[in-house]
């Protein structure tokens, strides 16, 4: 397996187990808790935030939902 196959591989397995874990939770997944585990991750959330960005760029999730979503968390500036 050629690392390409490997890295897509890795990539869809990831994205997969997020989808199981949001399900999973769902009913604990409000804004509440998710301000809170933004707030977790300290300096690392912008950046972490804009690489989930990049990610749902590429399978041409819709963009206004996360740019609504990072108004909320990260404010207006």
């Amino acid at each position: 397996m050629s690392w390409a196959n490997l890295a897509r591989l890795v990539i869809v397995l990831m994205i997969v187990a997020g989808i199981a874990a949001a399900a999973a939770h769902w009913s604990e997944i409000n804004v509440e808790t998710l301000e809170y585990r933004i707030r977790e991750f300290g300096i690392w959330a912008p950046l972490l935030f804009i690489a989930t960005y990049c990610v749902a760029a590429i399978f041409f999730l819709p963009a206004s939902l996360f740019t609504l979503a990072a108004g909320m968390l990260f404010g207006p500036v």
